[in-house]
């Protein structure tokens, strides 16, 4: 995926965050909650790319991996953070 298709595709999970943090500010650890909704979102929206653009060249899954592990390691980080 180039990055202007990432970039694009981040506008929908910003969108995304900026509803649920407004749609349901009561909630205490909301934020933390949309962050993970719209990693939750990136994975997928990459692995469904990964599915339909098979077969797919070396540095193009390693680029995805790396651009998965640093959502997946976000994710974790926010998770610990509201957990303690």
């Amino acid at each position: 995926m180039t990055q202007r298709t990432r970039n694009l595709l981040t506008l929908p999970a910003i969108a995304i965050y900026i509803v649920l943090v407004l749609a349901f500010s009561h909630v205490p650890d909301i934020r933390a909650v949309a962050l993970l909704a719209c990693g939750t979102y990136m994975l997928l929206l990459s692995a469904f790319y990964l599915w339909r653009s098979r077969p797919v060249r070396q540095n193009t899954l390693i680029g995805e991996l790396i651009a998965d592990l640093v959502i997946v390691g976000a994710m974790v980080f926010v998770w610990l953070r509201t957990a303690a």
